[in-house]
């Protein structure tokens, strides 16, 4: 017997699978009394959620993205989502799965939701993708010089100068 429970219905907060079972006694021109079916309630362990990838890629380069879901479920639908701030999201289109490979043009979040039947769901943290410039390399100097001197060569990658290597 649960102390209290003399209501029509129960708010129930099991914290393990519960059978639920109702005895009742009618009177008032009702000789009835027995107890009800039996209704199991199941405690599921809630999942979690999690994405994984490469932290960089270059601009033009494709990442691999990896959902990874814990204590799943039946009955579950896994969202991408993305955003550029890490706040207002929308669903990736065409990306469904726990793989997707992604080519953003700039720095990106992304993230998983795992809704499930029955009001289980996870999301995951944001994951911060983010996209590295291409270096333009030009070279300049003369095109001409007389025997015997030499020349001064420049390099010019349009990033900051200790951001790259050189090798002549």
């Amino acid at each position: 017997d649960i102390p209290g429970a003399t209501f029509i219905s129960l708010q129930a907060t099991p914290s393990t699978t519960t059978d639920y079972l109702l005895s009742y006694r009618c009177g008032e021109g009702a000789c009835v009394e027995g107890t009800s079916n039996i209704i199991r309630v199941e405690v599921q362990v809630s999942p979690t959620a999690q994405v994984s990838g490469p932290v960089s890629i270059c601009a033009g380069q494709t990442a691999q993205l990896v959902a990874t879901v814990t204590n799943t479920f039946t009955s579950c639908t896994l969202t991408w989502q993305s955003s550029l701030n890490g706040q207002n999201w929308t669903a990736v289109p065409n990306a469904s799965g726990l793989n997707i490979s992604v080519a953003p043009a700039s720095n990106i979040f992304y993230r998983i939701v795992y809704d499930c039947a029955g009001g289980c769901f996870a999301t995951s943290a944001p994951f911060l993708l983010n996209v590295l410039p291409v270096a333009e390399v030009t070279i300049s100097g003369p095109g001409a010089l007389c025997s015997g001197d030499s020349v001064t060569l420049s390099a010019a990658t349009g990033l900051a100068p200790e951001s790259c290597q050189v090798q002549w």
